[in-house]
């Protein structure tokens, strides 16, 4: 049996990522310095609408530079997840009505994990 195997790897994807990443990364930077931590945790729910990838690495980044703490990188994450999860029901129910369901519910136990893993942090 033959198969062509193709790179799941694209240049395109990459850059585009890099791209809205940078954006995230400076509004999100831009928004703390202004707000506070809500103008951070709000752009990251934001950022999660199109990429929760993108939330979390910013959140880490920051964190890692020291212009936002664990508790505001924390609920970042967890505010970039609870957005992606909302997008990814949205189109569990734009292809079955019966996919609803599941979709939110396993999204709900990955976001109630992220809390309690996070909680602690929060707490010291």
């Amino acid at each position: 049996m033959e198969a062509e195997l193709t790179s799941p790897f694209s240049l395109r994807n990459a850059l585009t990522f890099g791209a809205l990443f940078l954006v995230v990364l400076l509004v999100s930077a831009g928004a703390e310095r202004t707000f506070g931590a809500g103008g951070f945790v709000a752009t990251a729910f934001l950022a999660g609408l199109v990429s929760s990838g993108t939330a979390t690495t910013t959140a880490v980044s920051l964190l890692g530079t020291g212009q936002i703490g664990v508790d505001t990188a924390v609920a970042g994450v967890v505010a970039g997840t609870a957005a992606s999860v909302l997008v990814k029901t949205v189109f569990a129910a734009s292809i079955a009505r019966e996919l609803v369901r599941p979709a939110l519910g396993w999204n709900l136990v990955l976001i109630a994990a992220g809390v309690a893993v996070g909680l602690p942090l929060l707490v010291v």
